[in-house]
Formats: C-alpha cells, sequence, structure tokens
C-alpha cells in the first residue's frame, strides 16, 4: 500500500474546505478501508480506540499497527492532535467556555485539557482565545480610522 504526502494541512473534522479529510491533515492518506473508516469514526463518534479497533474487525494491537503503517502516527497521537486541532478553532471562534470545548472535544478533566492546550499550543485556552479577542479589537479600530 503507498502513502501519498500531502501538500497542505487544513483543520480538522470531516471535510476543510478544500475537500480534505481530517486524515489528510497529518499527511498522510490511508489506502486500507478500515483504517479509513477508524479516522471517520474517532472524528465524529468519541468512540474510544479500542471501540474503534472492535468496529473495524481489528485486534487492538492489528489496529495500532496499522494505523501508524498507514497514517505515520500512532491513533493515540493521532487522537489528541484532532482534538487539540479542533479546540482551538473552537477556542479562538466561540464564547463557548473551556470547560464547555474541553467536553465537546472529548476532554473530561479541564485542567488537564488546560495543561494539554498549553504544551501544544504555548498558551492556555484562555490565553489564546484573548490573544485572539485583543488581534479583531485591533483590526476593527484600524477599519474604523
Amino acid at each position: 500500500m503507498r502513502k501519498t504526502k500531502l501538500t497542505s494541512l487544513p483543520w480538522p473534522g470531516e471535510n476543510g474546505p478544500t475537500g480534505t479529510s481530517s486524515a489528510e491533515m497529518h499527511g498522510f492518506v490511508p489506502t486500507d478501508k478500515r483504517i479509513v473508516r477508524a479516522v471517520e469514526l474517532l472524528t465524529t463518534n468519541r468512540q474510544t480506540l479500542s471501540d474503534v479497533a472492535v468496529d473495524v474487525n481489528l485486534s487492538s494491537s492489528r489496529f495500532r499497527h496499522l494505523f501508524k503503517k498507514e497514517l505515520n502516527v500512532s491513533p493515540n497521537r493521532y487522537l489528541k492532535t484532532s482534538r487539540f486541532k479542533q479546540a482551538k478553532i473552537l477556542v479562538e471562534g466561540s464564547f463557548l467556555r473551556i470547560k464547555e470545548i474541553a467536553a465537546l472535544v472529548g476532554v473530561n478533566d479541564v485542567s488537564h485539557f488546560v495543561r494539554d492546550y498549553k504544551a501544544y499550543y504555548g498558551l492556555t485556552p484562555s490565553q489564546a482565545r484573548q490573544t485572539v479577542m485583543i488581534g479583531n479589537h485591533r483590526r476593527a479600530a484600524k477599519a474604523n480610522k
């Protein structure tokens, strides 16, 4: 099976504006139909990895092996990356509370969510939101001049 390297990476979710899937955001297009289905399940249903393995008729170890082979990233890393990219979109583009965003992306513990978000992006979700709001305010002020 051949992996195809992509040149642009869209936002997470089922399909970005260019028609690319969330699997492609990691740089590879899976060719194994079971892994394609697994990616769909992970991004839409918020299932656990073991549940997804069962749904695609693979043992957990075989699922992890094929997933890594197809996408060049472990299922755990893929899931975490997808969740935090979706969280970033929600933090920067909505007025949902951080607790609500954490729950929406499948993280139950808000303190772990904040810590991991900061490790991933260098800012806490609140700091990231504040930065976006300040930038929007400055752009609006310039436009009114």
